[in-house]
């Protein structure tokens, strides 16, 4: 806890015999933070927010809702708010265009514009929120291929305090500001898109084309079948002691390092020390554009067991789950 004085500039400049003086009044607050005077009006730093760990991923939704919290127990006592925010990466760049629509909305219900100040309110209040709407393609375009940054959110309060002094009704004011680090981290982003139901027989060469997409480059894929842990087969609703089972095996084809590559697979799970070649999608544009780079027969092991089975619907589902590599 530090006293310190401030001057308050009031007024218009009143010529004197020649001279052009400034009214003026001081007034003493006790401040627990420091302050700088060389600036008007003076600048007051509440201290640095607790730092806040942002992950980013495929299931992050857009926007994403942040809330930072801001003590307001050192200015407590002023009359009158007005508020203001901006942001700035680790390289001090300003980066408000982040923020959805340059608003942030306050717990008491106050919206501004980020680096403005926001109309006079009157907050008696120990704390204020801050609800800022991030925009997701746009801190992933700003992390790039880092794939981390640190953020810095400053938050501006400027208090007006009623003096006590000979000026009635007259405000000394402080800008107070406080930095909110955020780490921001964007995980690896992968997609797969394109696949359709397959109906079998397949008609001799045809494959299924689909997509898979990484930031990495590269991709591992793993397989997994409803019907089954340990083999691929296909059964009838109405064959609840699976009888008629008709199995079946999956022939997988894609690039390996820029040559065509295939395999067969007679069962389900992952595809160990197997990578393949991905789109090279970028943070912001993960999408295949409707291009394939993989595909997918489906045959029977034993076609005279598929003729041989009775007449219905023989139904298996399987789940191809995609990760960076």
């Amino acid at each position: 806890m530090m006293t310190v004085d401030f001057l308050c500039r009031i007024g218009k400049a009143v010529p004197i015999f020649g001279f052009f003086i400034f009214s003026a009044c001081f007034s003493s607050q006790s401040l627990a933070a420091d302050c700088y005077f060389q600036f008007y009006p003076p600048r007051c730093n509440l201290g640095a927010l607790p730092e806040y760990d942002l992950t980013i991923n495929q299931a992050t939704p857009d926007p994403i809702d942040f809330a930072a919290t801001i003590d307001l127990s050192a200015i407590n006592r002023s009359s009158t708010y007005q508020i203001m925010a901006s942001i700035q990466d680790d390289s001090s760049e300003l980066i408000d265009d982040l923020i959805k629509d340059k608003l942030i909305t306050l717990s008491n219900g106050i919206i501004f514009q980020t680096y403005g100040w926001s109309a006079p309110f009157f907050a008696n209040v120990a704390t204020l929120v801050y609800n800022i709407p991030f925009i997701k393609t746009e801190l992933i375009r700003l992390v790039g291929n880092e794939k981390a940054k640190k953020l810095s959110i400053y938050a501006y309060i400027r208090a007006y305090y009623k003096n006590s002094s000979l000026y009635l009704g007259r405000y000394s004011v402080v800008d107070w500001y406080s930095e909110i680090p955020i780490n921001v981290a964007v995980e690896d982003l992968v997609l797969i898109s394109g696949l359709k139901d397959i109906e079998l027989p397949q008609p001799d060469e045809s494959n299924e084309g689909f997509c898979v997409s990484s930031t990495t480059g590269k991709v591992r894929l793993q397989f997994k079948a409803d019907n089954s842990l340990s083999t691929f087969q296909l059964q009838a609703s109405d064959d609840p002691n699976n009888a008629y089972a008709i199995g079946y095996n999956i022939t997988l084809g894609g690039e390996k390092n820029g040559k065509p590559r295939n395999i067969t697979l007679k069962r389900p799970g992952a595809q160990k020390g197997r990578k393949w070649d991905a789109h090279p999608a970028s943070f912001t544009d993960i999408d295949c554009n409707g291009v394939d780079n993989m595909w997918l027969r489906v045959d029977f092991k034993d076609q005279q067991q598929a003729d041989n089975a009775p007449p219905g619907e023989y139904k298996d589902t399987i789940t191809i789950a995609v990760s960076a590599a």
